[in-house]
């Protein structure tokens, strides 16, 4: 398996954006990414039926599925942080700093006719030497 890839249906919480979470009070934070990691942590689990990769080095993916307005990339980047921290709780990354573990980062949009199609999707790929 050289990658994982989970589906949250919706978009990030408001208060886990950049741009607007700022003003959200820190009870509402704390909450929200409590329950996304918690929620992301099941859903790799889920993905991985029952193995256990390691990536030394990863790639990351991150699609929005967006329906009326899209996120922009800061508010993409930030409100889908607790879902790739939920791949350190999992132990397949170790961490998300760039100091010799995370080689790529990328940000996708695609639009989808109806609401009820809003999702993100997070890829963590193994990146090849």
């Amino acid at each position: 398996m050289n990658e994982v890839t989970i589906t949250m249906q919706g978009v990030p919480p408001v208060s886990l954006r950049k741009n607007k979470g700022d003003r959200s009070h820190w009870r509402y934070r704390q909450r929200d990414t409590k329950n996304m990691r918690q929620n992301s942590y099941y859903l790799i689990l889920e993905a991985l039926d029952g193995t256990r990769p390691y990536y030394e080095r990863f790639t990351v993916h991150i699609t929005q599925f967006w329906c009326g307005r899209a996120l922009d990339a800061e508010a993409l980047a930030s409100g889908t942080g607790p879902m790739l921290d939920a791949f350190i709780d999992t132990g397949v990354i170790e961490d998300d700093s760039p100091n010799g573990y995370l080689v790529d980062y990328r940000l996708h949009w695609e639009r989808v006719p109806h609401m009820d199609d809003r999702k993100v999707v997070m890829t963590v790929r193994e990146a090849r030497e």
